[in-house]
């Protein structure tokens, strides 16, 4: 590899030893920060958050936040951590202006299409934080319930759940009952970890509204921008190096 002269000069009068250092530093920061665990659940589809917020201990607040526009999003736990079987699912789909959402609780009991609960459903949708984008369709559908739930109970003092997600990509039909409504086969699946994140006041404070998580897939712009800054920095760092140990190797 031949160096231009307007490389070599500056490294001859010795300001390579003063660049690598800060180079590596910004290297090694730009890579760790990207490598910084989130506490939202995500995947190239959807992202997911859980939250308990100091006035009300004993409800947990859950987000789900679709990165493609879809037909429905589902959530469950309590039951199989990588399967459907046993979960209690949460799925929430768009009202009929798109302001809002719509939630159903179900139980599934194998990997087949889940059985509707006949009791009263727990879970209350957050209208105020739920609904599609605008400019892109995508949806957020934000609910809560109660921590001792008897179907999947969550302890008060838990930092993270277990949990599955699905997302399907064509409407809901049917009944205008949501426990009685036609929910189509799902065309994403997963599972992991989910964090749960403890937050101050009550989450029906106006302060307290939910904003789409950064984390998650490679999708986005600005997460490609990011990448894309990272990559450079890399190389960058890569190449003087090389011209380091050319030089004075």
């Amino acid at each position: 590899m031949v160096f231009p002269k307007s490389i070599i000069d500056p490294i001859r009068k010795g300001y390579m030893f003063c660049l690598l250092p800060i180079l590596s530093a910004t290297v090694f920061l730009s890579l760790a920060t990207a490598q910084t665990q989130s506490l939202e659940l995500c995947s190239a589809q959807i992202c997911i958050s859980a939250s308990i917020f100091s006035e009300d201990t004993s409800t947990i607040e859950f987000s789900l936040f679709s990165k493609i526009p879809v037909g429905w999003v589902g959530l469950g736990m309590g039951g199989n951590s990588v399967s459907m079987n046993g979960n209690d699912l949460a799925i929430c789909w768009p009202n009929m202006t798109g302001s809002g959402a719509v939630i159903s609780q179900r139980s599934a009991r194998n990997n087949g299409q889940p059985s509707v609960l006949t009791e009263t459903v727990a879970f209350q949708v957050q209208q105020n934080k739920s609904g599609l984008t605008p400019s892109s369709f995508d949806f957020v559908c934000t609910y809560s319930r109660p921590l001792s739930l008897s179907t999947s109970p969550i302890a008060p003092t838990a930092t993270s759940i277990n949990v599955i997600y699905a997302i399907g990509l064509q409407a809901v039909s049917g009944s205008s009952n949501p426990q009685q409504a036609s929910i189509a086969q799902h065309a994403f699946t997963g599972n992991g970890v989910l964090n749960i994140q403890r937050r101050q006041g009550a989450s029906s404070d106006p302060n307290n509204t939910i904003t789409e998580p950064l984390g998650g897939s490679l999708n986005s712009g600005s997460a490609q921008s990011e990448l894309a800054k990272m990559l450079k920095d890399e190389n960058i760092y890569n190449t003087l190096v090389q011209v380091h140990d050319r030089v004075f190797g």
